[in-house]
Formats: C-alpha cells, structure tokens, sequence
C-alpha cells in the first residue's frame, strides 16, 4: 500500500497536484479502490456494531479509501470551475436588476448548497486571507501532502463568495425589516 502512496506524492509538481495528475492517479487505481470497497461493505455487513475503518490492522488500506473518495470531490470540485465561471458572469450581467437577481440567488439556495457545503468542507480555512486553503486534511493522517493550487479554483471562490455575500446579505436586510 505504501507503493500507491508514493505513486500519489511522485504526480505533484513542485508540491502542486493539477486536476490531470489527480484523475491519472484516480484512474490508476479505480480497480484497486472497487475491490477494497467491496471487501469493506463484505465486513461492515458482518460485523455491524464495528467501525472497519477505524480498525488498526486495515489502517492503510482505510487510508486509501479516504484519499481515493477525497480526490473524487477534488476532481468534482474541478469540473464545477466552468460552471462557477459561468455563473459569476451572469451574475456580473443581472446583479443591478433586483427582480434578476433574486431570481437568481433563489435558484442558487437550493441547487448550490450541496456544492458550497463540499468545497467549504474540502477547502476552508478561516485563518487565511481568502477563506480558504486548497492543502487536503483528510482522511487524517494522510501519508502524502496534497496541495492544490488556487488558482484552479478562482472562479468557484469567486461565485462561492458572491453567494455567501448576497445571501447573508439579504438576511440582515430582512431581518432589520421585521
């Protein structure tokens, strides 16, 4: 196992992983990742009332499955990018017309908080400038540092904070209405 985690750490550049380097590795080891899931299922199923993944003697291979599952929402994560891009500049187009934009952020509540709620998960950290750290902390313990680069993520930190202004904004509105 300690293989697959040097493959992982030799695919950055100069600390940096990039989205090809991340779907390279996921793709190298979807078949390794599908039988350890299924072997974990097997176990959860028979012994119920236990955490496999918390086991001592599986500590490794629970490893893997957390940073192959992690690295799934990073890559996620990525391929909301042009989305995100694309939403900011309607955004940029609707956001003086306040019918426009509410009918926008409305759409937003609903479709966007699973999305928000993944990428703050994956990469905020309030002791930073912009909100955000793109270095994966879990699973805890992991054996490799993977950094991201920002960059890669301007236009979702972009949109992500256009919601989180417009939305908290609107309900300091409403409540001194009230």
């Amino acid at each position: 196992m300690h293989k697959v985690f040097k493959d992982l750490e030799g695919l950055s550049e100069r600390g940096i992983y990039k989205k090809n380097h991340i779907e390279y590795w996921l793709l190298n080891e979807e078949l390794r990742y599908k039988a350890l899931s299924k072997d974990f299922d097997i176990l959860e199923k028979e012994y119920p009332d236990t955490y496999i993944r918390g086991l001592t003697s599986l500590r490794n291979e629970s490893m893997f499955l957390g940073i192959y599952e992690v690295l799934l929402e990073v890559i996620e994560c990525y391929n909301n990018e042009l989305y995100c891009k694309k939403e900011v500049a309607i955004y940029e187009a609707i956001k003086q017309d306040k019918h426009d934009l509410e009918a926008w952020l409305q759409r937003h509540k609903l479709d966007e908080r699973k999305k928000l709620l993944r990428f703050n998960r994956l990469f905020q950290n309030i002791f930073t400038v912009s909100g955000y750290e793109f270095l994966i902390r879990e699973p805890l313990c992991i054996p490799v540092t993977i950094k991201l680069d920002e960059l890669d993520f301007k236009h979702s930190v972009h949109f992500f904070n256009i919601l989180n202004q417009e939305i908290n904004g609107n309900r300091r509105t409403n409540k001194g209405v009230k």
